[in-house]
């Protein structure tokens, strides 16, 4: 009785450190990532509003927001350092993420069109030697073509918060700016890169995906978080299988 008392009891030890530290996991990846994504093959979206009125109606979807994305080179001084950058609306990107929760100095809200603030991750920060104030460097992919030959193209940003979400993938790799100020600095013109949605049940997104991919027409490209992050939640289930047995 004893051996099976020790038995149970290590079963379901294990069991419940696993499914916490799967919770643990998926909440802190999707505080930054998006429940579900609609994009196209050609990486802009030209009318994210004609979307989002096409998509209103369905009651499994809980928010919408546009963003912008891009690779981005960060400077101030002399150090250097690689970055997402991600172009959110203030107003928006509260409803389909939790970053805003954990924005440890500034706010959201001080990002304005045309102002061209920035809010880094914390290790990103401390990466550049970036605080609350700071002026840094962006460098976009694009180039210029002006009378000295091809140049890239730059702007200066003003640090107006820094974030920690708890994942060192986002907070030492992403940094957030308008919306506007990410199409301009990308040459995006009105467009932007995608609509990112929240869902009402997560576990459900690969089905929603799969209906919403269905009824959108052209050359719309929907993906959930378990195709962007498979192997984080594959790896999980495998432990979780293997210390079961």
């Amino acid at each position: 009785m004893l051996g099976i008392a020790l038995g149970v009891t290590a079963l379901i030890t294990v069991l419940s450190v696993m499914n916490g530290f799967e919770k643990e996991l998926r909440d802190r990846i999707l505080g930054m990532a998006s429940h579900a994504t609609v994009t196209t093959f050609a990486g802009r979206l030209p009318d994210w509003e004609g979307l989002s009125e096409l998509l209103v109606d369905n009651e499994r979807i809980v928010a919408m927001a546009p963003y912008v994305r891009g690779e981005s080179m960060l400077s101030m001084g002399k150090r250097v350092s690689g970055a997402l950058l991600r172009g959110v609306l203030p107003g928006m990107e509260g409803d389909v993420s939790d970053v805003v929760s954990h924005i440890n100095g500034g706010d959201i809200g001080l990002l304005e069109e045309g102002k061209y603030g920035i809010i880094l991750g914390s290790e990103l920060a401390i990466s550049l030697g970036a605080g609350i104030g700071d002026s840094i460097t962006v460098v976009s992919p694009q180039v210029t073509i002006g009378p000295t030959g091809i140049m890239p193209r730059l702007r200066r940003f003003t640090v107006t918060g820094i974030f920690e979400v708890g994942m060192y993938e986002y907070d030492r790799g992403v940094a957030l700016v308008h919306l506007k100020d990410a199409a301009k600095l990308f040459r995006l013109d009105d467009n932007v890169t995608g609509l990112r949605l929240k869902l009402d049940d997560i576990f459900d997104a690969p089905q929603i995906a799969r209906a919403l991919s269905n009824r959108l027409s052209g050359d719309y490209r929907v993906e959930d978080w378990t195709r962007q992050h498979a192997n984080f939640f594959r790896a999980v289930k495998t432990e979780k299988r293997v210390m079961f047995i």
